[in-house]
């Protein structure tokens, strides 16, 4: 049970975490100095964004994707990019 609770805290830690410090941080300071994409939502998880750009065919997405989905498992980037919940 403990266990559970566990695997679910670091779930949402992560995604706290992807929010705040990779999307939100490097996303935007990105779209500040380049100008480049969309202003970075601070809702949005990063395999959210991984997910939609992986869509959209960019290369660094396809990439990222790769990582991201072997951590959390097959299909979660694009997963997340279509649940507006996630």
């Amino acid at each position: 049970m403990m266990w559970t609770r566990f695997k679910r805290w670091f779930y949402l830690f992560a995604v706290a975490l992807t929010q705040g410090i990779i999307n939100t941080t490097l996303a935007g300071l990105w779209w500040v100095i380049t100008g480049n994409g969309r202003e970075p939502d601070p809702d949005e998880p990063f395999s959210s964004r991984v997910g939609r750009n992986a869509i959209a065919g960019k290369r660094w997405a396809l990439i990222a994707e790769k990582i991201v989905d072997g951590i959390f498992g097959a299909g979660h980037c694009r997963i997340s990019a279509e649940d507006p919940e996630d």
